[in-house]
């Protein structure tokens, strides 16, 4: 696996019969050698509710929807954090994400919140 620079990513890791998802970040060192870090482990897949879905492999088009998501959460609120712990990365993050869905206005929605489209349509 390459990397190029800084970036955040989940990865799922194996202990036995479990599955853990984790929080990690890629950088380089100052020698310029590609490291990566646990930021956080999020907690074991099946407790979490989700399932291992993999996409075809050199079709980046299924995966862009995710990987928006995923910007959309890191620049404005992981790169700006160094968490402590599960429970400060899931505060910090659940935090951020209901201020994207419930307070902060976008030009595309007609100055209107994701929330508040979502009531319109029911």
């Amino acid at each position: 696996m390459a990397f190029y620079g800084k970036g955040i990513f989940i990865k799922v890791t194996s202990s036995g019969p479990r599955r853990y998802v984790q929080l990690v970040e890629a950088f380089r060192d100052e020698a310029g050698k590609p490291k990566q870090r646990t930021v956080a482990t999020l907690g074991r897949l099946d407790q979490l509710g989700g399932e291992l879905e993999f996409i075809t492999p050199y079709t980046p088009e299924q995966n862009g929807m995710v990987e928006r998501v995923i910007r959309s959460v890191k620049e404005p609120c992981v790169y700006r954090h160094r968490f402590e712990s599960l429970t400060h990365a899931s505060r910090v993050m659940a935090d951020w994400i209901s201020f994207y869905n419930n307070r902060r206005p976008y030009q595309a929605l007609g100055m209107k919140t994701p929330a508040r489209i979502y009531e319109l349509a029911a």
